[in-house]
Parts: C-alpha cells; structure tokens; sequence
C-alpha cells in the first residue's frame, strides 16, 4: 500500500510505502533466511553494497547475527563511507576487505587493502595480482589521474570472448582489454574510483550527466539513507531529473530542494521528489538507471 502526499508548491510527490514491510529482491524475501544463514556459524560474508545497506536497516538483528564474522567483504560495486561506518559500529572486530570485479574477469579484478579502508573506501583499491587496470579515453588511450574514462582490464582471468557471439567479443575485446563499461579515475596513488556505468549517462540538454555522482552529492549533503536519480521527459530539455529518496529520521524534503537549488546547475534541479522506503535492485541485486526507472515508474503507477 502506498500512501501519497502532494505539495504542488514545490512539485513535490512523497510517497511512503507502509513501514515495516518486508524487503524484497524481485520476488525474493531474503533478509530472514540471510541473517539465520549468518548466525548458524559464518565467519566470512560476501555481498553487494545495496545488501549491506538493506543488512544494516536491522541494526540489532545485524549486531547479534554478524558476532562470530571475522571478515564482510563486497563485491559488485564499491562501498561507501556510511556502510563502513555502520558495519564497524556495530561489529569492531570485523575486517572490512571491498573488491571488484566482472563475471568476464571470473571475477575478482581489484581489491582496497584494509589498512587504506578507512582514507580511501570511495575507490575499489589496486589490480589483485596478474591484473592490469587502467582508464582509457573515447580513442582507447590512457588518460591521466583525475581525468575520467573507461576502466579497462587485462590478465590471465579474462574471458577469451562470449560463446557463439562475435559482435559482443569485439566490442567488448579490444587489442587484448575487456572494456568493463564502467566510468572510473585514476588517483595519483594508482587506486581507482568508479564514477558509475557509460549507458547510465543522461543527456539533458547540451550537458551528459553521471547521474550517480549526483546521487553522492546530494547524500553527503543531506540527512537522508539514499538517494536515486530518476531520468524523466522533458518538454524542453529532452530529459530532466526527478530524485526518490530513502529517507533517514533527518530527512526534510524542503531542504534536499534547497540544497539542490544552492548546488547543482539549475538544469539539475529535480521536478519531484518521492519518499520510498526500499532500494531500486535490479535482478543480480545491483543498482542501475533501469532498475531506478523500473522502481520509479511502479512507485507513480501505484499512486
């Protein structure tokens, strides 16, 4: 059920789905068999960031479940500093190990120490051994620290190509490189930060915009648990932006519109803002602008 609130002075629609709810992937209710799975005898955890982030929603749950885990480690996507934060809170004695990785590279292709998890946990780290990583520009030639392109990879673990599909080899395998589809900079410390996916780049207007280094943005600006950028029509623009927000006891939807209005371009100005209560997952458990549509639009048509 879903409960709608509309304050047309700021376009702004929050919607609340009821509290309490379970926690769902597609069809999957998993924060139940999870924790039981933790707490008969895990010493070891792996998973994505968005199931950490759900995990730590049930702060006492993950406190007695997580006692005898000695090291949670990810995969899939980077970590931040708030599930760091959450996970250390809760249970000190943890090693916290983040790693990255594709399937094509089966599948581990970076890791961050955990001495550097502390000062560096907005990157994936370093290459694990018999990895090269470096960003490539739009001509595939490397580019300096700071400057932003595709992260690409070569090693031994590298698929050789995809079966029976020499289209999806080629684009994907050039001169020896699996070309990993995600945005990315070099620091001058050689460790790497993700900057989200190419084909989750919205073009409103003149300006291409990473909508996930919005989404940063405006979390590190605001009391809120998250927050996704929503590509939407526009008359003018051809695209503009609408955020759902998970909102945290601080949350204050006028704020977030005045922060924005403070310090993003106008044409980053959001029409809406919905309140939702669970994370936009896609079917693997990871966060892209299609499960974020998908979420969007099932959110609007359920109003």
């Amino acid at each position: 059920m879903i409960s709608p609130h509309h304050a047309f002075g700021n376009s702004v629609i929050n919607s609340h789905l009821m509290a309490g709810s379970s926690v769902h992937i597609g069809t999957m209710n998993f924060v139940d068999p999870v924790f039981n799975l933790v707490e008969s005898g895990t010493s070891m955890f792996y998973g994505v960031p968005s199931t950490y982030r759900i995990l730590l929603r049930y702060p006492e749950r993950f406190k007695k479940a997580f006692a005898n885990v000695r090291v949670a480690a990810s995969a899939g996507g980077s970590m931040d500093g708030n599930i760091v934060r959450s996970i250390r809170e809760l249970s000190p004695e943890i090693r916290i190990l983040p790693m990255y990785g594709q399937t094509e590279a089966t599948a581990r292709l970076a890791y961050l120490p955990a001495e550097d998890v502390d000062k560096f946990i907005d990157t994936i780290g370093k290459a694990i051994p018999g990895v090269t990583l470096e960003v490539f520009d739009s001509e595939n030639r490397p580019v300096e620290p700071g400057i932003t392109g595709e992260l690409v990879a070569r090693g031994d673990n590298i698929l050789l190509g995809y079966l029976n599909d020499e289209t999806a080899t080629e684009k994907r395998i050039i001169d020896g490189w699996l070309h990993t589809g995600d945005l990315a900079q070099k620091l001058q410390c050689g460790y790497i930060r993700l900057l989200g996916r190419k084909d989750d780049l919205i073009k409103v207007g003149d300006h291409r915009v990473n909508p996930r280094e919005i989404e940063k943005e405006i979390e590190k600006g605001n009391e809120v648990s998250g927050v996704f950028v929503v590509p939407v029509p526009h008359e003018l623009m051809g695209n503009a932006i609408s955020l759902m927000v998970i909102p945290n006891q601080g949350t204050e939807v006028d704020a977030i519109f005045a922060f924005c209005r403070k310090n993003l371009p106008g044409y980053l100005y959001p029409r809406e803002i919905l309140l939702i209560d669970h994370l936009p997952l896609s079917e693997n458990g990871k966060i892209s602008n299609r499960s974020i549509i998908e979420e969007y639009q099932h959110v609007k048509d359920s109003m």
